[in-house]
């Protein structure tokens, strides 16, 4: 994928509240764990200076309660319109079960990264 553009950055009453991204033109995947209460949503494209906010409101949540046995942590958000982005392209269900070392790569916003931040792990587990 040669565009990061999908890359979204899902903000809570203004404040910088995780990560996710565009998997339709108005769809967001992100982790409800980022949510709070859902009120103040919106969505920023930072690969796409300038782009005003985005209104979005929670249209699906996996259930998360904060529990370390909890397994519900994603959630959809619709966006109030539709964005001129190509959506995120997922890998093939089977890419996970390749030969190890795998490689995981993560997409948040930690304090201090306005623009996001990219992290990358290695794995030997099989």
């Amino acid at each position: 994928m040669n565009s990061a553009e999908w890359h979204a950055r899902i903000e809570l009453r203004g404040r910088v509240a995780g990560a996710g991204f565009l998997v339709a033109p108005g769809t967001v995947l992100t982790c409800a764990h980022v949510l709070g209460d859902g009120e103040g949503l919106t969505v920023t494209f930072t690969e796409r200076p300038g782009s005003p906010p985005v209104p979005a409101r929670v249209v699906a949540h996996g259930g998360w309660t904060g529990s370390h046995t909890d397994l519900g942590d994603l959630a959809v958000l619709e966006l109030d319109r539709e964005m001129p982005i190509a959506p995120a392209a997922l890998a093939p269900v089977d890419a996970a079960h390749g030969p190890a070392p795998r490689k995981l790569v993560v997409y948040d916003f930690p304090a201090g990264f306005h623009e996001g931040n990219l992290a990358r792990r290695v794995s030997s587990i099989v």
